[in-house]
């Protein structure tokens, strides 16, 4: 006898996974962040905005690089975990959570070629600077119709040592 396993999609096929929100109808993934503003900005508080976005696609590396550029300037002040940061760094903070609910928009299609594909091409690009370094690997594929189709793929985005 088989036992029956039910899984808790809701009626628009999603399901969290992994720290995304999963389509299985069309099989892409889709990010959910909700910051709420902060006045009173912190340490911990960053520290906890930072941990609640799981990225392991690395698609948005790139944008959350940004927080882990931050995290050191604060360890340097020396400051108490639940003091408030300096403005500066304050202004800073609040301009990027403002901008992390855009991440919402991004939908992510897990098709990795294009239907009957005739062309294959690999591409690799990466940056580097003195705040962070990155790289992104995307494959092209083009099938007979001429329709072309593009996965990326990051790695990894890291801030030197």
């Amino acid at each position: 006898m088989h036992k029956q396993i039910y899984l808790d999609i809701d009626k628009n096929f999603n399901t969290k996974t992994l720290g995304l929100h999963w389509n299985c109808k069309l099989d892409s993934f889709k990010y959910s962040v909700n910051v709420l503003s902060e006045l009173w900005v912190t340490k911990q508080i960053i520290l906890s905005t930072m941990s609640q976005i799981f990225e392991p696609l690395g698609l948005i590396c790139p944008i959350l690089i940004k927080s882990k550029i931050i995290m050191p300037l604060l360890w340097s002040l020396k400051s108490n975990w639940d003091e408030s940061i300096p403005s500066e760094l304050h202004t800073t903070w609040v301009q990027y959570i403002h901008e992390l609910p855009k991440l919402n928009m991004i939908q992510v299609q897990q098709q990795i070629t294009c239907s009957s594909p005739i062309s294959f091409e690999i591409h690799g690009f990466c940056n580097v600077s003195i705040l962070a370094y990155g790289a992104y690997i995307y494959l092209k594929t083009i099938n007979s119709k001429n329709e072309t189709y593009v996965q990326l793929y990051a790695p990894n985005h890291e801030l030197p040592h």
